[in-house]
């Protein structure tokens, strides 16, 4: 590449790995950002204790699927084994579900985006894989069945991309994380703070009011 040519770098999270890249890649670079970090006003946010017991995770994930009104969801988990898991459960309970994670090709990628996409399922489980870049204006609902860690990227930033599925072009957004602990809830506290917005504890019945009034 000749070394006077233009180069021009996007990314959707611009933390200080990537400003290390472009400052290696770039010597006199010029920063344009357009975003901040705060969470768009129509996302509300909820989170709700439950037993660092995966049955009993499961066992709340199927209230929720069974009580609520919703048009699509999205299911966070930070691990494929776990999305194996809550994919089989609800898959044997007659949940339209589909599931995707790094282990799919692409083809198959594709073929669950698509079906989720039309509506085929209505509720998809994956890993931080389809945290990023997907636009589905119906999903109405994201659940963090595990709070996102740093293994990854900073934990808010990838706080931040899995909510964004939701709320979609100024439509209601809602959010719901599970709590397994103080640790847990001490990080949720942490990530939600950089970004200025706060959940608030709920009950099913609070949570189904709140949905039907939207």
């Amino acid at each position: 590449m000749c070394k006077n040519a233009q180069k021009v770098f996007f990314s959707a999270t611009y933390n200080e790995k990537t400003q290390n890249i472009i400052k290696k890649l770039c010597n006199d670079q010029v920063e344009c950002n357009f975003t901040t970090n705060k969470l768009a006003n129509n996302l509300k946010l909820y989170y709700v204790e439950v037993p660092r017991n995966i049955t009993k995770k499961l066992e709340l994930l199927n209230t929720l699927f069974k009580t609520l009104q919703l048009s699509a969801l999205i299911v966070f988990c930070n691990s494929k084994k776990i999305v194996e898991s809550v994919f089989s459960n609800l898959k044997n309970e007659g949940f339209p579900v589909s599931m995707i994670h790094g282990d799919a090709t692409k083809d198959e990628r594709d073929l669950v985006f698509n079906e989720f996409k039309k509506g085929s399922t209505k509720f998809l489980i994956t890993t931080d894989l389809f945290s990023r870049g997907i636009d589905i204006p119906h999903v109405n609902l994201v659940i963090n069945f595990d709070l996102p860690t740093d293994q990854f990227g900073t934990s808010e930033d990838i706080y931040n991309h899995r909510v964004g599925r939701t709320g979609r072009f100024n439509r209601p957004g809602f959010i719901i994380d599970f709590i397994t602990g103080k640790e847990d809830l001490d990080r949720l506290i942490k990530i939600q703070t950089t970004q200025n917005k706060l959940s608030k504890m709920f009950t099913i019945d609070d949570l189904v009011n709140v949905m039907a009034e939207e």
